[in-house]
């Protein structure tokens, strides 16, 4: 059955029915709108937009504002989708009444539908007060960007068993605690750093670049603008 507009409730069908589940990120209204009009699922705004699009080494120093301002953008193209937006570094971890005024301006000013927070056992009772809020929690646990420096970088969790045991503790506290779904960039090749575990169905960072290239060539050769590619501002009357 179509629906008009994803809610967490659907996703917990789609789960019980055994359906895939469609997830991607968007930092912007265009990208935003060509995913939710490609039928996803859900839409993510990730704070991987710091490395992404920001240019930032990563998503430590990405802030709230900067946060609600993509969400907002991206809130613009997307009808259909379910719209998460991630909670930024320290943003639920100092104290639960802060996680709830930075999850509330996130939903409030970032018209964003749900929240993601990276960690697992440590913040289930936040968690459980976010919920009990009636805010929709997405938990993300194993590679968690915000704890990269404690990870070692960008390692791949759950290699072994004490990580599994882990992870496994993890995500069943979070799901006690309420948490609608679970996370364990880059669909269209646009990261400056590929890792291995994404697979790329596009390379478009070559694509993009080699427009540029070609504009550039034709601008300092004279061919663009061109005479069709000109226009004349029309002269008011009496002037």
């Amino acid at each position: 059955m179509e629906i008009s507009k994803v809610r967490t409730i659907h996703l917990a069908e789609k789960k019980s029915r055994g359906e895939k589940i469609v997830m991607l990120t968007a930092y912007d209204c265009p990208t935003g709108r060509l995913a939710d009009q490609a039928g996803v699922d859900v839409v993510l705004v990730g704070d991987s937009v710091g490395s992404v699009v920001l240019g930032l080494r990563n998503a430590i120093g990405v802030t709230l504002d900067q946060m609600i301002h993509h969400c907002a953008a991206v809130s613009r193209g997307v009808e259909r989708a379910l719209l998460v937006v991630d909670m930024p570094f320290m943003g639920h971890k100092i104290s639960a009444e802060q996680a709830l005024t930075n999850a509330a301006r996130l939903m409030q000013e970032g018209w964003a539908e749900a929240v993601k927070v990276e960690g697992g056992e440590e913040i289930a009772p936040t968690v459980a007060r976010l919920v009990a809020a009636g805010i929709p929690i997405m938990g993300h646990i194993g590679l968690t960007p915000q704890s990269l420096h404690q990870l070692g970088g960008y390692r791949v969790q759950g290699r072994t068993d004490r990580e599994v045991e882990r992870l496994l503790a993890d995500a069943h506290a979070l799901a006690d605690a309420g948490v609608f779904a679970l996370v364990l960039h880059d669909l269209l090749g646009l990261q400056r750093v590929p890792k291995r575990f994404v697979k790329a169905y596009a390379q478009l960072d070559r694509v993009i670049s080699d427009a540029i290239k070609q504009y550039a060539a034709e601008v300092r050769a004279g061919r663009f603008p061109s005479r069709r590619h000109s226009f004349t501002i029309p002269r008011k009357k009496g002037r």
